[in-house]
């Protein structure tokens, strides 16, 4: 009743065919070298991500920051960071110290 065909699995699969899919590779042109203040970074086991203050954000208050600060937003107050970058439209009413 249950008789197995000839063209069924083969007794041992790995002789057949195996599953298997590789990507292609492609080359990526590296990106120039832009360190953007944070060139301590690159061999720093844990590098400090800079901190960003978006355009159309208002921060009003007190910042204080060990590592790099980003600014295209607006903040109303105290600035202490490490370095600073004011971004064309960004805005800084109050103390900055960097």
């Amino acid at each position: 009743m249950f008789s197995k065909k000839s063209n069924d699995i083969p007794e041992n699969p790995s002789d057949e065919s195996q599953n298997t899919y590789s990507e292609p590779v492609t080359e990526v042109a590296a990106e120039p070298d832009q360190s953007y203040g944070y060139e301590n970074n690159v061999n720093r086991a844990n590098p400090i991500k800079p901190s960003i203050i978006s355009e159309g954000f208002e921060f009003v208050g007190t910042i204080t920051s060990e590592g790099v600060l980003n600014i295209s937003g607006v903040i109303k107050g105290k600035v202490t960071a490490k370095s600073v970058l004011i971004d064309s439209s960004g805005l800084v009413e109050g103390e900055l110290f960097s």
